[in-house]
């Protein structure tokens, strides 16, 4: 592609280039965050194409890049083939490929965004649409789980887990583009018209973001409040529309962290019916806020002098309230270093099952440490791929279902064996096929355990050799007692 030959032919290149990748990210967002295959290779296929399309009709966009940025792609792609390279000498070939084919993604988007000469206008637009297109997702998703007939299947655990799939994720794709709609909200020269809907939409991602309950949220979002307040130009502007997004999804906490216990005692319709009317009202009073603002701020601005007096007030205003927040958090929780201890202690501790009307306020116990902890393990292998059990102790003769995995200080690979926990899984499935899955579960359990001398595989063995997984499995046939929503 030539040099545009006129400013209207630019103007559809740079659309073109900004739908394909913004069509895909949103198509993604609204079908299980395109983690399978099946949707995310094709959309990485096309982005990839776009990139060589982009580097061979225009070459010249490379020369006018700085140094530090053709740096930055550069590293990226080195990354990227070392990635590929890694499926060589990879015990999985199949996950280094897929690795190799997720950092080619990253490479190709990373590239797009860099490469086109994108202007302060077309990043509105592109980061709009974006906002728009998530909180549009979120409201057909929200429609659905209250017109379904099985609401307990947008759930896990009592957190809402659509349209992605998995908790976090979900929070993660809300926040994503609530800070684009709040900062489109807040701009002089965004529309005055659509500064009420990207305030009401910005509210309403925030609400939305509090569903799944991610406890990481809680740490990251004031993080990020701060930093935005600090860096991002016209502090009084930004603080006008993250103010009132923010409180609007105070004033609705109540209804949302409801939904968390409602799922356990299976009143959860219940609880939605009462959430729809706070949800509503809330969007409604953005939108009039955002456009009455949006009408003033447009024909109507404030003078010079004035404008800088409200800006001093709403920098002592917001002062006084970070203080007191931190007060009140120090009084609440006490020291900071105690309690960032006794919170790792938790952590640390493993998962941890308690009821509690909030996931928010529930043990920070989880199996993610042990994760971690083996993943960093498969690290440690002595010359011939064989791990290295040094603190493995060898499995005991006898060795009963409540001694797996507690006879040992931490759990080991074969406890996070994904394979192996699949197949026995399926054997105490109710709708059937257990034999035929115990008996594959059972001849992979040995494999490994005699290949890694795992004691946790070794047991299975044992246990299935009394039968007495097989019984588990006879027993769950008849008594299931899992929730419906987590089947």
């Amino acid at each position: 592609m030539k040099e545009p030959a006129s400013p209207r032919a630019a103007r559809v290149a740079t659309a073109l280039v900004g739908a394909l990748p913004l069509g895909i990210f949103l198509l993604w967002g609204a079908v299980d965050g395109g983690y399978p295959p099946t949707l995310w290779l094709p959309g990485a296929l096309a982005l990839v194409g776009l990139l060589v399309l982009i580097l061979v009709t225009s070459p010249q966009l490379l020369a006018t890049l700085p140094r530090t940025a053709v740096a930055a792609l550069g590293l990226l792609a080195v990354f990227m083939l070392w990635t590929a390279l890694s499926i060589a000498w990879a015990g999985d070939k199949g996950e280094a490929w897929d690795a190799a084919n997720r950092t080619l993604l990253y490479l190709a988007v990373y590239g797009i965004f860099l490469l086109w000469p994108w202007r302060a206008r077309h990043g509105a637009l592109l980061l709009g649409a974006y906002a728009l297109g998530v909180a549009g997702i979120a409201a057909v998703t929200l429609v659905s789980l209250l017109g379904s007939d099985d609401p307990y299947a947008h759930f896990i655990g009592g957190r809402y887990a659509e349209p992605v799939g998995y908790l976090n994720a979900n929070c993660a794709l809300f926040l994503s583009a609530f800070w684009p709609a709040v900062f489109l909200a807040s701009r002089r020269e965004t529309p005055w018209w659509l500064r009420g809907l990207f305030l009401a939409a910005a509210g309403f991602l925030l609400e939305q973001a509090i569903l799944p309950q991610s406890r990481g949220s809680l740490f990251v979002f004031p993080v990020v409040v701060v930093l935005y307040v600090a860096l991002v130009p016209g502090r009084t502007r930004s603080l006008l529309s993250l103010a009132p997004a923010c409180f609007a999804a105070y004033l609705v906490r109540g209804a949302l962290l409801e939904v968390y216990p409602a799922w356990r005692d299976r009143t959860l319709p219940d609880a939605l019916e009462a959430l729809q009317e706070p949800l509503l009202g809330s969007a409604v009073a953005l939108f009039a806020l955002g456009t009455v603002y949006g009408l003033v701020d447009r024909f109507a601005p404030l003078p010079s002098d004035v404008a800088r007096l409200g800006s001093w007030i709403v920098g002592i205003v917001a002062g006084v309230a970070a203080v007191g927040t931190a007060l009140a958090l120090l009084a609440v929780y006490g020291n900071p270093v105690t309690r960032a201890q006794d919170a790792w202690d938790e952590f640390s501790a493993g998962q941890q099952f308690e009821e509690s009307s909030s996931y928010f306020g529930s043990s920070l116990g989880s199996n993610r440490y042990d994760f971690w902890r083996v993943a960093l393990g498969e690290l440690r292998e002595v010359p011939g791929g064989r791990r290295s059990l040094e603190r493995v102790p060898k499995s005991q003769p006898g060795m009963a279902d409540a001694d797996l995995g507690h006879d040992l200080e931490r759990p080991t690979p074969c406890e996070h064996d994904l394979e192996l926990g699949k197949r026995l899984e399926a054997a105490a499935d109710p709708r059937g096929g257990a034999p035929d899955a115990l008996g594959d579960g059972l001849q992979l359990a040995a494999g490994r355990g005699q290949e890694r001398e795992d004691p946790i595989c070794l047991a299975v063995v044992e246990a299935g050799q009394d039968d007495r997984i097989g019984n588990v499995a006879t027993r769950d046939r008849h008594t299931s007692t899992v929730p419906p929503a987590s089947r």
